[in-house]
This record gives structure tokens, C-alpha cells and sequence, in this order.
């Protein structure tokens, strides 16, 4: 069969990563993509929720200024560039042409200063950005102006790692903790109001006014290419009727495939069967250090030695080694910080734990 895609981008994974696997199927129609996602969507401002329902419809809505490519350094996207000021207390953000609202309105940088603003709010990263920051504002209508206390050198890289997307200034203006009262953005797909049935489904149609970048795309960085004119979510919560519906070409992209159905999905030789993300999702666990019993530091070296990450990942995702992998780090195995530790114990000990 052939592969395709519709926008390429990555999310940064974690500790114990996991690697849903989605599964594709033939196109009854190359023109539209019919896609069953992990979850209902019923939110659907990327502010006020970290859903990842939430955030794959805001991909395909919303632009941002910056993106990050798969080394997680930042790229320009809706930005042309930027300059610093010599203090390292001035950032000058220029717009790049052909930015269009989804209602044909010009995007200018008022837009993206109240968009930082009201993300900065929510976002932890962008809370500790705001602590540094004196003014989110604008220079002129091409140039966002972020004048700072003190120099804050990850400004730039909260911006293009935490994904604050870009919408019109009225909506921007919302109150971070209530939900956006329209869907209007600049990306390459618009968002059909009229169609979102919550818990049933939701469509999308390309934006012929969107410009995309000439760099190819990488994770969240280059060019966005639209290459369907529709993308319609079928919501079905039951696992063997999704599967069942991409058998049937029902549906083209099957999200998140359950591990024991993984097996059936393979022997169809129009399916394809891979990983949604290299890295994987996080799965962590983190002491309260500050209330009993684990502020003991002995305690928390016990569960360390009792905890086996190969047991949880077995129970989630089967037997299959390729869909997990076991990462002894705080940061994501394979990004530039993910170094991992070994501990001269054997994991899931449970007797040298209870010593």
C-alpha cells in the first residue's frame, strides 16, 4: 500500500516510554482521511487542556511561531525570525508573510502577543518564562516585542517546545481558565463547526489560504503540507469495533491499537502497524516528598528497588518488546538529556526492599 501523512510532528517522550502503535489503512478515498482518535474529543481549546485529543485537533487548526525539529532545537514557523537585544532583555519576533485567519483576516502580531500571554498563564513552562517577562507587546503589526525583567535565555525554547498556538487576539483574550467561545486559527486545516458532534465525530477541510514554509517538515518544524482536502475523526470508544472498522476501510488510521488486537491487525496485509511517536509517552512515578511516609528517603529507595518498570509496561502493553522500552532517566531517552542511570540492585526486589 501506499503510506501517507498528513502533518508530521513529534512529542517529547519520557521515563518509562510506551509506543502506542497506530495502524493504517487503505482509502476508499485519497481525498479524505478518516481517522478513529484514543479518545472523545470535547474539548477543544489546547489552553485550558493538556488532552492530547485536544492538542491533535489544534495541530491541524492553530499555527505557532516557533517548532522544534526531532534534536528538540527551535525552528522559526510562523516567525520569520528574531533578534535579541544586546542586554539579552528585548526579543524582536518578525511575522513571516502570508499569515491568514481561517475568516481571511491578516494574522499580526497583537494576535500572537495575547495568545503568549494568556498560554504563559497555564502552561508551567510558560509560568516560569512570565516570571522573567515585563510585557508581552508588539513592536508594530508584523513584530511581537517581549520585553523582560532579566534576561531569560530559554525564552525562545518554552516558546517552540510548549506549543503556545496562535489565535486571534479577540479569543486570545479569554479568560485562560474558560474555554475559547469559537475555533478560529491560521493553520492548514479548518476546523467545521457545524459538524462536531461531541462523542460522535468531528471534520476538518483544508485552508487554501494557508502558506506553509518551504523547509521540509520535521516534527513540529518546516513545512505543514495538507495532503487531504477533508480529515473526518470517527469517535468509536469500543476497541474491537475500531478495529473492525479499519478491516472493513471504514477508516483509514486507527490511533491507538489495544495490544491484544494488535496480533489480528497485522495478518491484513492493508494495514500498516507502527509506532504514533519514536519516543514514546511518559509514564512516571513521583514521591510527595514533603508529607509522610515519603519524606523518609529510605522509603523512596525501597520503592526504587520493589518498583519494576518491565512489569507495568507488560500489563499495558503485551508481550511485544517493540512497543515498550525500558528508560532509567528523568528525561526522555534519546533527547539531549536522557542519560540513564543503573542502580547495582536487581529491579523488583521486593525482599532486599523490605530490609
Amino acid at each position: 500500500m501506499k503510506r501517507r501523512s498528513v502533518l508530521r510532528a513529534g512529542l517529547a517522550g519520557g521515563a518509562a516510554a510506551l509506543l502506542p502503535r497506530f495502524a493504517i489503512g487503505r482509502s476508499a478515498d485519497a481525498r479524505v482521511l478518516r481517522f478513529v482518535p484514543q479518545a472523545n474529543l470535547t474539548l477543544l481549546d489546547p489552553v485550558v487542556t493538556t488532552a492530547a485529543v485536544t492538542a491533535n485537533h489544534a495541530w491541524m487548526v492553530w499555527d505557532t511561531l516557533f517548532g522544534v525539529d526531532a534534536a528538540q532545537r527551535a525552528k522559526p514557523q510562523m516567525a520569520d525570525g528574531y533578534t535579541i537585544s544586546d542586554d539579552g532583555r528585548t526579543y524582536l519576533i518578525k511575522l513571516r508573510e502570508g499569515l491568514r485567519w481561517h475568516d481571511g483576516e491578516p494574522v499580526r502580531a497583537q494576535d500572537c502577543a495575547a495568545s503568549l500571554a494568556r498560554w504563559a498563564v497555564r502552561n508551567t513552562f510558560g509560568q516560569t518564562a512570565a516570571k522573567s517577562v515585563d510585557e508581552w507587546g508588539v513592536a508594530d503589526d508584523k513584530t511581537v516585542k517581549i520585553a523582560l525583567k532579566r534576561p531569560f535565555p530559554l525564552l525562545i525554547d518554552a516558546i517552540a517546545v510548549q506549543n503556545p498556538f496562535i489565535m486571534p487576539e479577540r479569543l486570545a483574550k479569554t479568560d485562560p481558565f474558560k474555554t475559547i467561545s469559537e475555533v478560529v486559527g491560521s493553520g492548514p486545516y479548518r476546523f467545521l463547526k457545524d459538524e462536531f458532534l461531541p462523542g460522535s465525530s468531528a471534520a476538518w477541510e483544508k485552508f487554501d489560504g494557508y502558506v506553509p514554509r518551504q523547509e521540509p517538515a520535521e516534527w513540529s518544524s518546516g513545512g505543514k503540507i495538507a495532503n487531504f482536502q477533508r480529515i473526518e475523526w470517527r469517535i468509536i470508544t469500543d476497541a474491537t469495533t475500531a478495529a473492525a472498522a479499519l478491516q472493513n476501510g471504514e477508516v483509514d488510521w486507527y490511533e491507538q491499537a489495544p495490544a491484544d488486537l494488535v496480533p489480528l491487525l497485522r495478518r491484513n496485509s492493508d494495514i500498516v502497524i507502527a509506532p504514533s511517536n519514536p519516543q514514546g509517552y511518559i509514564g512516571g512515578l513521583r514521591f510527595n516528598c514533603l508529607q509522610p511516609p515519603f519524606d523518609d528517603v529510605r522509603l523512596r529507595r525501597a520503592v526504587l528497588v520493589a518498583v519494576n518498570q518491565e512489569d507495568y509496561m507488560r500489563t499495558i502493553m503485551g508481550n511485544d518488546r517493540s512497543a515498550r522500552r525500558i528508560c532509567r532517566s528523568q528525561y526522555p531517552c534519546g533527547s539531549a538529556y536522557g542519560i540513564e542511570i543503573d542502580l547495582p540492585v536487581q529491579k523488583g526486589d521486593l525482599k532486599t526492599a523490605s530490609k
